[in-house]
């Protein structure tokens, strides 16, 4: 990249701009169509050129975009602080689709899918920040995790209050519930407590005086150590870093582990699954064969939206915007079955892993995706989890009993009955014992709820699951008469609930 810089020639206007100094180290800093690097002196250099850019006193268009993606990176990522509204002299990105219906000046004109010459980012880039938010610290539970996300991560826009969904917290408050479970109580009133009360109330319950009595007995021995002086506080008591106190100080450790044991051994498991090797997807799933589908138009759309940008547009993969209702259900499905910090998720037809990308962001689950089209590979660069591009009908690749929950919607529609429930079945075995799974968007007028229940009548060689079949629109949506005419959730949509027994 750096050579590639090096021979690239800058326009008079450029030059007489001072955007030279800015070329220099976004060559440095910056990769193509990735990330950079939070160095101070490109923040710098970025702060005081976008102080310029406000007054559209600049006129060196290809820096004026790389400066916008640049700045979007940083702010997102809670290194520039300021506002990011970009002033109207900046010309407006457009899809994909308006792109192709353009005339050749029009596109010369924007230079649409080009690199930003001289400057090494790419134009399709800043659809991203046009369309979806960056992930960052102030849009994730995990703020140890947060600090490890620049840029690459996003989610998209999307309001799930504002689709009738039968869950309206804000994210702000899905975001402080996380948190406050992740840190099990510790600063639960950290809004309206001190630090030094919120700890007193803790040590004030009879099961914390052995806590509290080892803590100042080891307290006192570092103070000894340090000449009278303490050598680590939290929360404005002196704690040894052998103590129960200090542990509060290290990274984030599972939850759950009085209800859930084995969560810590799973998620060793979880993290060192890899995807399969993909070969010849098309041959797996026909494509090409429009009439083996149960819907008119086949998984070829899919293939195609995936394959055109759709990822980072406003209609996904969908073709339509249905993001405020695709979060609603992903926020419903998780409060109805208790998400909680450090569990683990498997979503099955993940698509462009929003899903994965809401689950990790407002209920700290990490999840493993799975999708047979081009969107997975899209996942897999931009979403927050491990995204594979798989045949989901084939699932020995991963261990069994490993995840808390199965979520898929909108998805297994696109096999046969025969297949659907056979998936269904190995979906269940890739569930601890209590797990749960959510297979949504089921349509009543192609598979009926009884042949769910036959599905899963009891064997002696099956295991034993609980299911339940609940029409949508009175799952997602507070009031079932909003849902008349919905493409999301009107009949015949219907859930099919499961949980595994034994």
């Amino acid at each position: 990249m750096t050579n590639a810089c090096d021979a690239l020639e800058l326009g008079s206007n450029c030059l007489a701009e001072g955007w030279d100094s800015f070329l220099q180290l976004t060559c440095r800093y910056c990769e193509l169509a990735a990330t950079c690097a939070p160095a101070q002196e490109l923040l710098a250099s970025v702060k005081q050129l976008w102080k310029r850019l406000q007054d559209c006193s600049l006129t060196c268009w290809s820096g004026l975009q790389a400066l916008a993606t640049v700045h979007k990176q940083f702010s997102s990522a809670g290194l520039i602080h300021e506002g990011h509204a970009l002033p109207e002299c900046l010309p407006p990105w457009v899809s994909v689709r308006e792109h192709k219906a353009m005339s050749q000046l029009e596109r010369e004109r924007i230079r649409f899918w080009r690199p930003l010459f001289p400057f090494p980012l790419l134009a399709s880039q800043q659809l991203l920040y046009t369309h979806l938010d960056a992930a960052g610290p102030l849009s994730l539970c995990s703020m140890p995790d947060a600090r490890m996300y620049i840029s690459r991560r996003f989610m998209p826009r999307a309001h799930h209050t504002e689709s009738y969904c039968a869950i309206r917290r804000t994210d702000l408050q899905l975001l402080k519930a996380c948190r406050s479970r992740r840190n099990q109580g510790g600063d639960l009133f950290q809004h309206v407590l001190l630090p030094v009360q919120a700890n007193q109330l803790r040590l004030s319950r009879p099961s914390a005086a052995a806590w509290s009595q080892t803590t100042e007995e080891l307290g006192r021995s570092d103070r000894r150590l340090a000449g009278g002086k303490c050598l680590h506080y939290v929360n404005e008591s002196c704690v040894s870093p052998g103590s129960v106190g200090f542990e509060l100080r290290r990274p984030f450790l599972p939850p759950c582990q009085s209800r859930n044991a084995d969560l810590s051994q799973r998620r060793e498991h979880f993290f060192a699954v890899q995807c399969p090797e993909v070969l010849n997807a098309s041959a797996w799933w026909g494509w090409e064969d429009e009439t083996s589908w149960p819907d008119e138009g086949g998984m070829k759309k899919y293939r195609t939206r995936s394959s055109d940008g759709g990822c980072q547009s406003q209609t996904g993969a969908w073709g339509t915007n249905m993001q405020d209702a695709l979060k609603c259900v992903l926020v419903v499905i998780a409060e109805k079955f208790d998400f909680r910090p450090g569990e683990l998720l498997l979503d099955w037809g993940s698509g462009c892993g929003f899903t994965m990308s809401w689950a990790k962001a407002y209920y700290d689950v990490d999840a493993i995706g799975i999708d047979v089209t081009a969107s997975a590979a899209w996942a897999a660069k931009y979403s927050i989890g491990l995204s594979c591009m798989a045949d989901g009908r084939n699932l020995h690749w991963l261990p069994d009993e490993l995840f808390d929950y199965v979520f898929s919607y909108a998805a297994l529609l696109h096999l046969s009955f025969e297949e659907q429930c056979e998936v269904a079945h190995q979906l269940v075995q890739k569930l601890r014992r209590g797990g749960r799974a959510f297979l949504g968007w089921n349509r009543a007028n192609l598979v009926g709820p009884w042949q769910w229940h036959d599905c899963f009548r009891p064997t002696e060689d099956a295991s034993h699951v609980e299911l339940e079949t609940l029409e949508e629109a009175n799952l997602f949506v507070e009031d079932a008469s909003k849902a008349v005419g919905s493409f999301a959730w009107d009949f015949p949509t219907y859930a099919v609930l499961l949980r595994r027994v034994s």
